[in-house]
């Protein structure tokens, strides 16, 4: 989506601050995240502030690894196929921390959650789960990382999440890659080549799109709006504006009309983003 990062920024003038939970980045802002970042009042969980969520409160094993953006509340599993990546996540030390769920954690907290962004190397099931009343009432945009197969010993899978929540009157907007592997044969041939399995996703779960266009709330709405326009979602973006009228849908209506009368160049645009992004992929790809 950064191929049109001035449109975002110009359509960021009339929605009001995003009110946002960043679990797990270890202090990292990135992506589209980086471009909004004056939008964003932030609460952050980390194990460096010894805010550790979990499912239920307690003292919990964590498992910290040589990169500790590998850490996690689960043991690193040691997996058939090994890659690059496994000797630091598997060269680890044990300590115990204090876990408690994000319910508990924001029980003061009165704002209306917008985006819940969680990267915790296994636990995102067990974070939602002990986090599901404060969801359920807020419905936020939820950004996940998470795995398809395991990495950690005994973690729920990104399928298993979904379902969940679905339960609740979720859906999946995107996903895109966040790993894969593939099988080292440089001891036989000069380089490896060839595609790579799939074993980390990225998942944007959101509201259904009936619950988005029957917000009663038009700030709400329009924050909505405008992070399903960040993701390129733009005629779900002005589908639940559709029957309403202010500053922020005329200029998305402006947006989408110089889109669609521009639109070989910003295809060109997005062929070059993702060429760049999968350049960028490749050379940092260990195999």
């Amino acid at each position: 989506m950064l191929f049109y990062k001035n449109d975002i920024i110009n359509l960021s003038k009339y929605v009001s601050n995003l009110n946002y939970l960043d679990i797990g980045s270890r202090g990292e802002i990135n992506g589209w995240f980086k471009i909004i970042k004056n939008k964003l009042d932030i609460i952050k969980f980390d194990h460096d502030e010894n805010k550790i969520l979990y499912d239920k409160q307690g003292i919990k094993k964590f498992y910290l690894t040589e990169n500790p953006k590998q850490s996690s509340l689960f043991k690193p599993k040691k997996n058939d196929i090994t890659t690059e990546l496994d000797k630091t996540r598997l060269n680890y030390r044990t300590i115990d921390v204090k876990v408690n769920t994000l319910d508990n954690e924001i029980l003061d907290y009165k704002k209306q959650i917008d985006i819940i962004k969680i990267d915790t190397q296994g636990s995102e099931y067990e974070i939602l789960k002990g986090g599901m009343e404060r969801i359920k009432k807020d419905m936020p945009f939820l950004f996940l990382e998470t795995w398809s197969e395991e990495y950690y010993e005994e973690i729920t899978l990104f399928e298993e999440i979904i379902f969940e929540m679905r339960k609740i009157g979720y859906e999946l907007y995107s996903l895109d890659y966040a790993s894969e592997k593939t099988v080292d044969l440089k001891h036989i041939f000069k380089k490896n080549i060839g595609g790579s399995k799939l074993t980390g996703l990225n998942l944007f779960l959101g509201p259904s799109l009936k619950y988005l266009m029957n917000e009663k709330d038009i700030e709400r709405k329009i924050k909505m709006s405008f992070i399903l326009f960040i993701h390129n979602l733009i005629s779900f973006s002005y589908k639940i504006l559709e029957n309403d009228n202010n500053e922020f849908k005329k200029q998305l209506k402006k947006n989408i009309e110089k889109r669609i009368k521009f639109k070989f160049f910003y295809d060109l645009m997005k062929i070059f983003n993702y060429i760049t992004r999968y350049k960028i992929f490749e050379n940092h790809k260990l195999t």
